[in-house]
């Protein structure tokens, strides 16, 4: 309630003026962490006070001077000293870059949310050592600063909690492998309408798909207005994903749009899903058919795994197709290849008639229709991810693919990204494609 105490009496006892054994007031004192942005050296060795921020938006909450025996004063004294951003201040506050996280008790915070009666308790190593764990990642492959920022940001609970059972990956894990893989996911998911998939009790337990946000929003999430529909997530940043993840949101599937355009898409998806009898030869050989057929219109295709049994291929288009015709391009596509593969290729939905044949799931494209993202997670056994790779790789690589922990060592020695110019191909979908693509 943010109050400063209680006051409580002795039921036996009259009301009488003054001081007395019969009255008791018991202050009440807050704990939070918060980020180190500064100090105060002192004369005698070790740092003489702290200067703090509010982890949430790193505004400044004040000094803590307090709480302090001489050999943490020393110990800070050498983590922050070598963080200095420069020359101290007049009045001798040293500012750091740290990321240095520590505990502090207050009584409550004034109208500028600084601290009253600041005292410290203890510096945060459990947040800061573990907040990126790299047990599984190569050393070559580490989080960025900006990504231990956001963590250090974040409030984990149930850190130890199992998501993935079967091969014991936690939710600590799993908020570490999305902040280290950053990079690479959130161009793909920054600024478009999501459905995430939601595992409270993990994998195994009970599952759900959610476009709308129901709680007060998380930092770096946020909502975009959809026609016909109830505002849909976005995420706004680096904190949106992690904070997501917090939440027990284990996969992501983007919109084909960006918010500010939701009426052309700018890629589109060839899902390739395979009966589970179907040899992976069969598998690959599609997906090439897929792209043989796009190059011969001149556009560049990519591909992925999905972190299941089939493949994506992918194209990036300059949005200046609607949805109808967009669509209606992937189809035709869809039913060249269909002719060419006769018994192999359906694109009916019905399971009946997809027993022993490969699916070619084209409703990925349309509008509100969303598919896996490039580096997710899916709520599967195995903790199996969707991956980039380049097309000399789709006849060997298989349904094995990577996880959460094997990816690392892919990493640190792939040369050359499959997907770098991915975001920058500009190429649009002629005119006449439909045409053309039927007539092969």
């Amino acid at each position: 309630m943010g109050l400063e105490g209680l006051v409580s009496k002795d039921p036996k006892s009259p009301y009488r003026p003054g001081r007395s054994r019969r009255w008791l007031k018991v202050k009440c004192r807050l704990t939070d962490t918060f980020e180190v942005n500064g100090y105060y050296p002192s004369e005698l060795g070790g740092i003489a006070s702290l200067h703090v921020a509010h982890r949430d938006d790193h505004t400044d909450a004040g000094r803590v001077g307090t709480g302090f025996d001489d050999a943490t004063r020393h110990r800070l004294l050498s983590l922050l000293e070598p963080m200095a951003d420069g020359r101290p201040k007049r009045d001798g506050l040293q500012n750091v870059t740290s990321g240095v996280l520590v505990e502090v008790q207050y009584t409550g915070l004034t109208q500028g949310r600084k601290l009253r009666h600041g005292s410290f308790i203890g510096i945060r190593d459990d947040l800061m050592d573990k907040e990126i764990p790299v047990t599984h990642a190569s050393a070559a492959i580490k989080p960025t600063p900006a990504a231990r920022a956001a963590v250090a940001r974040l409030r984990i609970t149930n850190p130890d909690k199992e998501l993935w059972p079967d091969v014991g990956v936690t939710k600590a894990e799993t908020i570490a492998y999305y902040a280290t893989i950053a990079e690479r996911i959130l161009p793909g998911l920054i600024g478009r309408p999501l459905s995430l998939v939601r595992c409270p009790d993990g994998v195994g337990g009970q599952q759900f798909f959610q476009k709308h946000w129901q709680h007060a929003l998380p930092p770096g999430v946020g909502v975009v207005e959809v026609q016909g529909d109830e505002p849909n997530i976005i995420i706004e940043s680096l904190d949106g994903l992690v904070q997501l993840v917090q939440w027990n949101v284990i996969e992501f599937h983007p919109w084909g749009v960006l918010s500010q355009d939701q009426d052309h898409p700018d890629r589109l998806i060839w899902d390739l899903d395979p009966d589970e009898e179907l040899p992976w030869e069969s598998v690959a050989s599609t997906a090439h058919r897929v792209r043989e057929r796009l190059d011969t219109i001149g556009l560049k295709s990519f591909v992925r795994t999905t972190g299941g049994k089939g493949l994506h291929v992918v194209i990036p288009i300059e949005p200046t197709l609607d949805w109808d015709t967009a669509r209606a391009f992937t189809v035709a596509v869809g039913e060249s290849v269909q002719r060419e593969t006769p018994g192999l290729v359906v694109m009916n939905m019905s399971k009946k008639k997809r027993a022993g044949r490969l699916f070619m799931d084209v409703l990925r494209n349309g509008r509100g229709a969303t598919a896996v993202a490039s580096w997710s997670a899916r709520a599967r056994p195995g903790a199996k991810i969707a991956v980039p790779i380049a097309w000399s790789e789709v006849a060997k690589v298989g349904t094995v693919g990577w996880d959460v922990r094997s990816i690392w060592s892919r990493l640190a020695t792939q040369r050359v990204d499959p997907w770098a110019d991915f975001y920058t191909v500009r190429q649009e979908v002629p005119g006449d494609a439909i045409h053309l693509v039927r007539k092969l």
